[in-house]
């Protein structure tokens, strides 16, 4: 078996609940390691350093993007810039950020507007759009 990728679940505090089930599905359908705060950053640890080490480490930077999230300013935006740093550093045809939409929205930042994205809705769409993700990741 191939090695898992490292998938960085990135999701404003909105979207929880959302990604949960999302990370959930990627463990329990795919080969690959997941990277989602609630679960991997433990009690006393230096949440933005372990922020920033996982996007580092990371094989795919997965954005969930929501009509809430997208309207957001804070740490989620300088998560999305690290992630946009790294991407510039790849070959084009390298898939590194897969923007998910998870209701009508517009993906955030112009040097993500070229990526195609996945949609996770409505409802009877996810399970083709965590799929299509899988696929993208190549862990299926």
């Amino acid at each position: 078996m191939p090695t898992p990728k490292r998938v960085f679940l990135n999701y404003a505090r909105e979207d929880i609940h959302v990604a949960r089930r999302l990370y959930h599905d990627l463990i329990e359908k795919g080969n690959c390691e997941v990277w989602f705060d609630k679960e991997s950053v433990l009690p006393g640890q230096n949440w933005k350093l372990e922020v920033k080490k996982a996007i580092r480490q990371s094989d795919i930077f997965l954005l969930l993007c929501s009509s809430e999230s997208v309207e957001k300013t804070g740490y989620l935006n300088a998560e999305i810039r690290q992630a946009i740093d790294k991407l510039q550093e790849k070959n084009p045809n390298e898939v590194f950020v897969i923007p998910a939409r998870i209701n009508q929205c517009e993906v955030p930042f112009m040097e993500l507007w070229d990526l195609h994205y996945v949609d996770l809705f409505p409802e009877s769409g996810w399970d083709v759009g965590v799929g299509l993700v899988l696929k993208s990741i190549g862990s299926i």
